[in-house]
């Protein structure tokens, strides 16, 4: 089978989500290919899992949204990730040329235009700066007018996945578990010393945050943690994220606690992770946040590392008994948390190795192709039973 995953951005929206299915769609052993518009940045970003074949459009309209009819063949299903135009859009269009079925993955709330909240309420002048900003920005395809005139054509899919609860269950979708490729992400690869070494860590009892800070992800939270444990060789390291003006803002504020690792390709993650004595998972109870099964938890599972993180939406579902949790934006609690996990380093090790194995049982690449497997097969009959009529 040759299954197109099509992503909004290939230089932002989505990729990690879009690589993770790919791989898993490479494991079913069918044929994979990744298209979509670059419109934020001339490079891919992240850069994809070696062997993984990304094409980006040259020009989304003349090559995705009005792309003629050879040039929308090739693909016996369509798996558009995040109901965008440059992804669900394309595919739409490509399925009234070629008659290949859509399977559409829905991630997060952020391009339904549920935003990601987390701060309080902006201002009259910060509201009319941002309205400024977003017509400014009318150009991107991809805009938050766009992305709520696309929801109308969610349903059209002719199926639907989603990592989390609240998403399948919002839009009467299949749960399909982020996934992580646990013979890729092993911690007997890796000698943690010498990664920290590499790192310019060494030293130094780390707490990572393998992704890129927002409001709602709660690192002030942990921040205000460190300062109440006083441990001066803890720091929070911040590492593999793209640069936001929220991430600069903190990284020039808070220089105390704070590192900020220059970012890295995908497939060099296994050893920034290997490097954490801790992964810090923090996030506060907003819609977006509830809504969404952070692939850093993934990450950590796979190497084996104990994981700090709080009871939103699925994560404590997600990471069940092997990881500590504490209540989302709760400072103290986390700084008790930090403080009994330095202090009892073997037992925060079993829980790692405990998160491994459950990460192995539900989240790798075989464990999510067996749900993701009946779902192409069935799309597939169903178009071929269509062709045949």
């Amino acid at each position: 089978m040759r299954v197109r995953v099509l992503v909004p951005d290939v230089s932002a929206g989505g990729m990690s989500r879009a690589y993770a299915l790919a791989l898993v769609v490479d494991k079913l052993r069918h044929e994979v290919e990744i298209r979509g518009p670059a419109i934020q940045a001339a490079e891919i970003y992240p850069k994809p899992p070696p062997g993984l074949r990304v094409r980006p459009f040259r020009s989304l309209l003349r090559e995705g949204l009005l792309a003629s009819a050879g040039s929308a063949g090739g693909a016996d299903v369509l798996l558009a990730v995040k109901p965008q135009p440059g992804s669900l859009g394309v595919a739409l269009r490509q399925r009234s040329q070629s008659g290949a079925p859509i399977i559409l993955d829905i991630d997060d709330w952020e391009p339904v235009g549920f935003g990601v909240g987390g701060r309080q309420a902006p201002s009259v002048a910060d509201r009319a700066r941002g309205l400024l900003r977003s017509a400014r920005r009318l150009g991107d395809p991809n805009h938050s007018v766009y992305n709520r005139w696309i929801q109308r054509f969610v349903h059209r899919a002719d199926a639907i996945t989603a990592p989390t609860r609240v998403l399948a269950e919002k839009f009467g979708a299949t749960l399909l578990p982020q996934a992580r490729d646990t013979e890729v992400f092993d911690p007997s690869h890796f000698d943690a010393e010498a990664c920290r070494r590499a790192l310019g860590l060494e030293g130094f009892g780390v707490l990572l945050f393998p992704g890129t800070p927002r409001p709602h992800k709660g690192l002030e939270d942990v921040l205000r943690a460190l300062e109440r444990v006083g441990r001066p060789e803890l720091r929070l390291v911040v590492a593999g994220g793209r640069e936001t003006a929220f991430a600069k803002e903190l990284a020039q504020r808070e220089k105390r606690w704070l590192v900020e690792l220059p970012r890295r390709p995908a497939h060099e993650m296994p050893a920034v992770v290997a490097a954490a004595h801790l992964v810090v998972v923090p996030q506060r109870d907003v819609p977006a946040a509830r809504s969404q099964f952070p692939i850093k938890l993934t990450d950590a599972m796979a190497m084996a590392k104990p994981i700090l993180t709080t009871r939103v939406g699925d994560v404590p579902e997600i990471v069940g008994d092997t990881a500590y949790l504490v209540a989302p934006s709760h400072p103290e609690q986390l700084a008790a948390a930090i403080e009994e996990i330095f202090a009892n380093p073997a037992a925060a090790e079993l829980q790692g190795e405990r998160a491994r194995k459950r990460c192995v049982e539900r989240y790798s690449l075989e464990a999510v192709g067996r749900t993701l497997a009946p779902i192409l097969e069935d799309v597939a009959r169903r178009r071929n039973s269509a062709r045949a009529r």
